[in-house]
C-alpha cells in the first residue's frame, strides 16, 4: 500500500520516465453531485487526494449534459444570416460581441468568425451582445 489507498503498481513509473500509466485509486476521483450535497465522506475524499496527490478527477458534474446544448446554440448562432450577426457586432476596441480576425500581431491566419461574451462573473455580463433571436441562449 502506497499512501491514501494506492497500491505499489498504482504509482509504478511515476517520474521515472516509464510510458506506463498511472492508475488512478478511488480516492482521487470526487464526486460533484456528492460534493454539491456536502456529503462528508467524499469532501475528505477530495481533501486527501489534493494534499497526498495534488490533483483528481470530478465525475458527475453536469457538463456532459451541458456542452452539447451549448455547442447546439452557438452553431444556431452561426447559422443566421450575416445581417442577423451582425446585430451583435463587437465595436472597435471592444472585446465583446460578434466579428471576424485573421490576424495574430503581424501574423496572417485563416479567416474566422467570433463570438466573445464574458460569461463570469455574473455581474460583468453584457446581454446586449447576447443573441436574441437564437431560443435557449441566454439558458444554456
Amino acid at each position: 500500500m502506497v499512501g491514501n489507498g494506492a497500491t505499489q503498481q498504482d504509482v509504478e513509473g511515476l517520474g521515472n520516465g516509464s510510458s506506463s500509466p498511472v492508475q488512478m485509486s478511488v480516492q482521487e476521483i470526487a464526486n460533484f453531485s456528492l460534493l454539491a450535497q456536502g456529503d462528508e465522506d467524499e469532501r475528505r475524499k477530495l481533501d486527501i487526494a489534493c494534499q497526498e496527490w495534488g490533483f483528481f478527477q470530478i465525475i458527475n458534474h453536469g457538463a456532459d449534459e451541458a456542452l452539447p446544448k451549448m455547442k447546439g446554440v452557438v452553431a444556431d448562432f452561426f447559422d443566421l444570416p450575416l445581417s442577423e450577426k451582425n446585430k451583435y457586432a463587437m465595436p472597435p476596441d471592444y472585446f465583446e460581441g460578434y466579428g471576424q480576425d485573421n490576424k495574430a500581431g503581424d501574423q496572417k491566419r485563416d479567416w474566422y468568425d467570433i463570438l466573445c461574451l464574458m460569461t463570469m462573473p455574473p455581474h460583468s455580463r453584457n446581454t446586449k451582445y447576447w443573441p436574441l433571436t437564437v431560443p435557449g441562449f441566454k439558458y444554456v
